[in-house]
């Protein structure tokens, strides 16, 4: 399927659902907006990818699929079984039983120094 289609298709759903989702699976329209977005922005993330040929152009997008895709499905665990994260946690952390706001941070890192050293 063409990227553009599933761009269109995540677009729509994350802005178009969120009260149909609440109404008929549960949960709130709020946390599925949250969800979706996160899903929306891994396929921009995704598709966005291969547009320049670049280390840091590269490593950036797939670092956004990384993130995006744990905010969609922590937010997903989130909605099952609400956990509220402490200080300097996200919402991954308690669910999964990993500092995963820890390891984000340190993925950050370097794919800042991917884009530092190709600039």
């Amino acid at each position: 399927m063409h990227p553009a289609i599933w761009l269109l298709l995540v677009v729509a759903v994350t802005h178009l659902a969120p009260d149909v989702l609440a109404e008929l699976v549960g949960a709130t329209p709020q946390e599925w907006f949250y969800v979706l977005t996160g899903a929306e922005a891994a396929v921009l993330c995704w598709v966005a990818r291969d547009r320049y040929v670049s280390k840091s152009w590269s490593a950036v997008c797939w670092w956004g699929v990384y993130e995006s895709g744990l905010q969609t499905g922590c937010g997903t665990l989130y909605m099952a079984r609400p956990v509220l994260p402490g200080v300097y946690e996200g919402v991954c952390d308690r669910p999964l039983g990993i500092p995963m706001y820890a390891i984000s941070v340190c993925i950050a890192a370097v794919v800042a120094l991917v884009v530092v050293r190709e600039s």
